[in-house]
């Protein structure tokens, strides 16, 4: 019977500690994000802001949308459409429908396809903002020589 009593606490506490989420453990958690350097794994960096992203804490949500930049920034193809749909959307960025075109262009370029179909498919993005996002573009890869994104 004290086996039964005994299993029976542990399993509670077991279950208590597993939805408590102590306040100060989420910025210890979000230290992880200090590595969303450029110089670091593409990947790793995306995916590191992709989990954080979604966080209600401001500082944490911020640094994940660092990393996603970074990522971006560095070549990684899914940081720069992922990046792009923000800018799209406004989550996170301001809503900038040029900057959509110029990171899903760049996005497009790494798996050598035509952005262009894709963003017609978006109607709210006019002719005078995709020819911007384009001027963006050649802006961008003047700036930035060609990096391997680690795909």
């Amino acid at each position: 019977m004290r086996i039964l009593y005994f299993k029976m606490i542990l399993v509670s506490l077991i279950f208590l500690l597993a939805n408590t989420v102590r306040a100060e453990k989420i910025p210890e958690d979000a230290k992880i994000m200090d590595q969303c350097s450029p110089k670091k794994n593409l990947r790793m960096v995306f995916n590191v802001g992709y989990l954080f992203f979604e966080s209600k804490i401001p500082s944490v949500r911020n640094k994940a949308i660092s990393c996603i930049e970074a990522a971006a920034e560095g070549g990684y193809f899914k940081a720069r459409l992922f990046f792009g749909n923000m800018y799209l959307h406004g989550d996170g960025v301001p809503k900038d429908n040029s900057r959509a075109v110029m990171w899903i262009t760049l996005a497009a370029l790494e798996v050598e396809e035509d952005a262009t179909s894709f963003l017609r498919e978006f109607n709210e993005i006019t002719p005078s903002q995709l020819e911007e996002g384009k001027q963006l573009v050649l802006e961008w890869l003047r700036q930035h020589p060609k990096i391997d994104a680690g795909k």
